[in-house]
């Protein structure tokens, strides 16, 4: 499969100055930025084949990337200003492999190993390489019936690790435009999965669903800039992060659904775990919240549904930005039809 991308964007900026009266925002006057233009072009092609024999399934995939960019610059600049910004060209062929061994009709062994690839934002300097990885993961599978378990380890080593800087996340030097580059880091984790019907009879099914991750990790080598160190935490990756869900199944169609979902606090800035350095305001709170969500058919091709998300309304700091703490959403309700042609 191959696709190719063209983009030229045009993009007016204003400046908007308030000011904070009584806990209140005011505004005071905005002011027009001068108009920014920017180009991309963007070339991708991949190609995987599955191979089995005997107890093996094997996935190979190889993709290849080539991109442009040409950095913003103001509508009315001269000639000479348009000829001397900053572009950027690179390619990157990536290769990946996933592999599974059937021991027998429940139980399967899987692994994989694939590299990882993200380009740099635009109006970087030319020769600037994007964002590298290699992602390696390996598990179990256990099917019997209505019952399944999977449970998988994974461990991604980014080289050259970058992100992009927004005024709503800067980056650790401050930066709000474009993006940076953070030296390497190391995520690693374990993920588990479970379904099983509880109950199953007289036209009604219970089931369950259940599923875990557990993530961990920091940086293993400093920026350039000295803005991220070595041994830095790693922002906005919660240690926990799990759902239940049950339910209640009918032949007839209708169904209904409780779902309970949580979420650990995580660090906000990559400094917080730096010893010596106050963490208070440098982090997100726990989150649990409870869902319900309902269906019935009309037919079939229509059904109603309604859900309440944020059942009890629960309220913890998850972000943590230039302009302050931001909280999830307030409980909220939904009535709908859906249409299946």
């Amino acid at each position: 499969m191959a696709r190719g991308h063209h983009q030229e964007r045009g993009q007016g900026r204003s400046n908007s100055i308030y000011q904070q009266v009584n806990g209140s925002l005011v505004h005071q006057s905005t002011g027009l930025a001068p108009r920014q233009e920017g180009e991309a072009e963007a070339w991708s092609a991949w190609i995987g084949d599955r191979i089995t024999f005997g107890k093996w399934s094997l996935l190979p995939i190889v993709r290849y990337e080539d991109i442009e960019t040409k950095a913003n610059i103001a509508h009315n600049a001269t000639p000479a200003q348009h000829a001397a910004r900053n572009t950027n060209s690179l390619s990157k062929t990536t290769v990946g492999l996933g592999a599974n061994y059937a021991l027998n009709d429940q139980w399967t062994l899987l692994a994989g190993v694939h590299e990882g690839f993200a380009p740099p934002g635009n109006g970087v300097a030319d020769g600037t390489k994007g964002e590298e990885s290699i992602n390696y993961e390996g598990g179990v599978r256990y099917r019997n019936g209505s019952f399944g378990l999977d449970a998988i380890a994974f461990l991604t080593d980014y080289q050259n690790a970058t992100r992009p800087c927004m005024v709503a996340n800067p980056c650790p030097d401050g930066s709000v435009d474009g993006s940076q580059q953070d030296g390497e880091k190391e995520v690693y984790g374990l993920e588990v999965g479970m379904f099983a019907d509880l109950y199953s009879g007289g036209g009604i099914t219970v089931p369950l669903r259940l599923a875990y991750t557990y993530t961990d990790g920091e940086y293993t080598r400093a920026s350039d800039n000295g803005a991220v160190l070595k041994g830095d935490v790693i922002e906005y990756t919660p240690k926990h992060i799990g759902s239940l869900q049950v339910g209640v199944e009918a032949d007839r169609g209708w169904r209904a659904y409780a779902a309970l979902n949580y979420a650990d606090s995580s660090y906000t800035h990559n400094r917080a775990g730096r010893s010596g350095v106050d963490d208070r305001f440098l982090k997100t709170d726990s989150l649990m919240t409870v869902n319900l969500v309902a269906s019935y058919p009309l037919s079939e091709e229509t059904e109603v549904y309604a859900r309440v998300d944020n059942l009890f309304d629960e309220q913890e700091i998850t972000h943590r930005g230039a302009d302050g703490a931001r909280g999830n959403a307030p409980r909220s309700y939904a009535l709908g039809i859906r249409l299946n042609f």
